[in-house]
C-alpha cells in the first residue's frame, strides 16, 4: 500500500532541510500579536538548526498559521544565518504585514502555511 503524503510534511521539508544544512543558523520565533510581530522572549537563545522544524511541524500540527523566512548576509547569499518563524493563532484572521529584511540582508527561501 502505498504512504499517503502529508501536506505538512512536505511543506516543513525545505525548511528542515535548511536547518539541517545549516546547523549554526539560528531559528527565531515571532508571534502576532495585533498589527504587530512580537519575539518570542522565552527563548534563552534563538533555536538551532535542528529544533526548527520540528519546533514549527508542533505547532502547525496544532492549528497555527506560518510564515517562514531563511535569512542571508548580501554579500553571503549562500549561507544561511537566520531562520524567521512567523506564527500566527487563528489563521483566519488577518496577520500583519510581514516586515523586510534590514539593509544588508536579503530573504534567501520562505513559505507560508497555509498557502
Amino acid at each position: 500500500m502505498p504512504k499517503i503524503k502529508d501536506p505538512i510534511d512536505d511543506f516543513l521539508q525545505p525548511l528542515m532541510k535548511l536547518g539541517r544544512k545549516f546547523p549554526d543558523a539560528e531559528g527565531h520565533v515571532l508571534w502576532a500579536e495585533a498589527d504587530a510581530w512580537v519575539e518570542q522572549d522565552d527563548l534563552d537563545e534563538g533555536l538551532d538548526g535542528d529544533e526548527i522544524g520540528y519546533y514549527a511541524e508542533g505547532l502547525l500540527l496544532e492549528g497555527f498559521a506560518l510564515i517562514w523566512q531563511a535569512i542571508a548576509a548580501e554579500e553571503t547569499p549562500e549561507e544561511i544565518e537566520h531562520i524567521l518563524m512567523f506564527f500566527q493563532e487563528n489563521p483566519a484572521d488577518a496577520a500583519p504585514p510581514v516586515p523586510e529584511p534590514a539593509t544588508g540582508w536579503r530573504i534567501a527561501a520562505q513559505g507560508r502555511w497555509p498557502k
